[in-house]
């Protein structure tokens, strides 16, 4: 998967807004949790209809699959 990639969420649980959405994978981002002592990786998506990004973890990506590359 790479940054640009248009991807579509498979059904994670019942009420999930997430339940086959199409979204535009924007990468990796690593921010510091506790103080600056621990890296957390999660990655970025832009929700199609949405007017902001939002962050998922790494459980999230067995969900994904990209319908069209960059």
């Amino acid at each position: 998967m790479k940054v640009g990639d248009l991807i579509k969420f498979k059904r994670i649980y019942e009420g999930c807004y997430l339940n086959g959405a199409t979204a535009i994978f924007l990468g990796k981002h690593n921010f510091r949790w506790e103080k600056g002592k621990k890296f957390i990786t999660t990655y970025k998506i832009l929700l199609l209809g949405y007017p902001t990004q939002t962050l998922i973890d790494e459980t999230l990506l067995t969900y994904m699959e990209v319908i069209n590359e960059v």
